[in-house]
């Protein structure tokens, strides 16, 4: 965080020292933490930073205090992501909207507890591309997969995902989408 007129640092994070390290997969490398860094934006929501960490110290999803830099939460135990997350109103719920090392999720906004997932395995987990809300449609693709429409209902408190359509044509690997 920057202060906008010197660009003086007010906080920073180091995620990868600070967040990384609690175990190792078969290659060696991080088990939670993404192979290239923390590297989404950063979006913001009210007085929070929201940034696609990973890991089982800052989770998925972790939610910084936008004056202090301090850490309010996080959620779920994946790897991150390299795609941004969004927020938006779906099913009737204000939500978090993103990708995970190995599925796309959406969090209630306000106790950042699990809504709805749907398993995403692209290969290498390379899900960099943020996902694109339009209407009641998630729009998401990966490394060698196909561009998903998924079709989130709610009845009750029971969100279910399902794949509206797919295109083998449109496989998007960091390019976003649009509507």
């Amino acid at each position: 965080c920057l202060d906008a007129a010197s660009g003086e640092v007010i906080w920073k994070h180091d995620c990868r020292r600070e967040y990384g390290g609690v175990a190792r997969d078969a290659d060696g490398g991080d088990a939670w933490f993404p192979p290239c860094g923390c590297a989404t934006s950063a979006i913001i929501d009210g007085a929070e930073v929201i940034v696609s960490v990973g890991g089982q110290k800052a989770g998925a999803f972790a939610g910084f205090d936008r004056a202090t830099g301090e850490l309010r939460w996080h959620a779920l135990d994946d790897r991150g992501s390299y795609g941004s997350p969004v927020i938006t109103t779906l099913a009737g719920v204000r939500q978090l909207i993103g990708f995970t090392g190995k599925r796309m999720v959406g969090l209630d906004a306000r106790t950042h507890e699990l809504l709805w997932e749907h398993p995403f395995e692209a290969e290498f987990e390379q899900t960099a591309i943020t996902p694109v809300v339009w209407r009641d449609l998630v729009i998401f693709g990966g490394e060698k997969r196909p561009l998903l429409a998924v079709r989130v209902t709610r009845e009750g408190e029971t969100f279910t995902p399902e794949v509206a359509w797919k295109s083998v044509e449109l496989r998007p690997y960091i390019t976003t989408p649009v509507v």
